[in-house]
């Protein structure tokens, strides 16, 4: 029988990143190449010395989840909150309520089809929790899984990563699991990976460019870790931190965390339906066959279930991805506007000066660039 304990007591015991050079895998199959022959070693350890650094740094402060989110998740787990102010509380960010409102009206979530609905027949319509899922999914999406230096990488992180939440959301519903948590699990279960590029993203603008096998392989090696250790600063559920700090490689002597077995499953479907993260060699989120097996054994899938929920699948992968696309190409329903305050939307945010972390993040990766210059 799982036993939650014997994980949480062994992560508050440990160092949050323990970040080091690993030896591949050496499964069977196409997993067997998991170092890319691209990726210099010297250069991933240097880089993986440097995240250490930063990421075990007092001054470190992880990405920033906007104050409503962590808010609404907070209310709707009371019984003594209504609709009306859990609407309250959106209406303070007005960009993020109007994103709200056009995610929870698509397809994914049994979309109504009307563009001027309001936020409080939205809650009314989906439930306070249901909402909240759709709250943490455009806040993920508009303030975490974003970087102009790694535009590419980190779509394909945000687009993966929502398609897991809904998959692990499916997943937990056949298993008798927690569906909401499920959902946060596969939403952020990747966070160590935005962390790490947001790092990367201060390096120096004439340093030179990061080779993909290079990252391919620093984010194999570091971002479950990292992820983890986002989870405990941002003080997530135990159980979620269990779940983000374990979800390529599981502990032995024991069942995984089930909801660690449905995002392993989550990940291994997103990527086979051609939503995985793909920078390089494409090794960095890969998860291992005997991972995969400990999984669906973990959860008791048959056969026919996974037949079933691979279909069921691909039909959510084609309505996440077409809302995305939706969604970058349809501008937001002014109606969306009268939930909040225009003023606040348009005001344009206030430059910030560099803090002290940031100047030291550049220090390191000027002392990196030299190791670059030795090449």
């Amino acid at each position: 029988m799982y036993d939650p304990q014997r994980h949480v007591n062994s992560e508050r015991n440990s160092p949050p990143v323990q970040a080091s050079v690993q030896p591949a895998p050496q499964e069977s199959g196409a997993f067997s190449d998991a170092i890319s022959p691209s990726a210099d070693m010297a250069l991933v350890i240097a880089f993986i010395t440097q995240l250490r650094r930063v990421f075990s740094s007092p001054g470190y402060r992880p990405p920033l989840l906007p104050t409503v989110a962590l808010e609404v998740h907070e209310l709707s787990l009371r019984s003594d909150v209504g609709a009306d102010q859990l609407v309250e509380v959106l209406e303070k960010d007005a960009v993020l309520a109007a994103q709200v409102l056009r995610v929870a009206g698509a397809a994914a979530y049994g979309g109504w089809g009307q563009d001027d609905i309001s936020l409080r027949v939205a809650v009314v319509r989906m439930g306070m929790r249901s909402l909240a899922s759709v709250v943490w999914e455009v806040a993920a999406g508009m303030r975490v899984f974003r970087s102009a230096r790694y535009a590419g990488a980190m779509e394909q992180i945000r687009t993966h990563s929502t398609l897991c939440a809904h998959l692990c959301r499916l997943i937990a519903s056949r298993k008798a699991l927690n569906t909401e948590t499920a959902f946060l699990c596969g939403l952020l279960h990747d966070i160590g990976m935005a962390a790490t590029l947001l790092v990367l993203s201060d390096r120096p603008k004439d340093e030179p460019s990061i080779n993909p096998g290079v990252l391919d392989e620093v984010l194999r090696q570091t971002h479950q870790e990292v992820s983890g250790m986002i989870a405990q600063l941002w003080k997530l559920p135990a159980d979620m931190q269990t779940v983000l700090a374990n979800h390529h490689s599981f502990p032995a002597g024991g069942p995984p965390h089930p909801l660690s077995a449905a995002v392993a499953i989550a990940e291994e479907l997103s990527r086979e339906l051609g939503h995985g993260v793909t920078i390089g060699a494409g090794h960095c989120d890969r998860v291992a066959p005997e991972t995969l097996a400990r999984a669906r054994e973990a959860l008791g899938f048959t056969d026919e279930q996974e037949a079933e929920l691979r279909e069921t699948a691909e039909k959510l992968a084609a309505s996440v991805t077409k809302d995305f696309t939706l969604g970058e190409q349809k501008p937001v329903p002014s109606a969306a506007s009268k939930t909040a305050s225009a003023p606040a939307a348009a005001a344009p945010a206030a430059a910030a000066k560099p803090t002290a972390a940031h100047q030291a993040r550049l220090s390191l990766w000027r002392r990196l660039g030299r190791i670059f210059a030795r090449k």
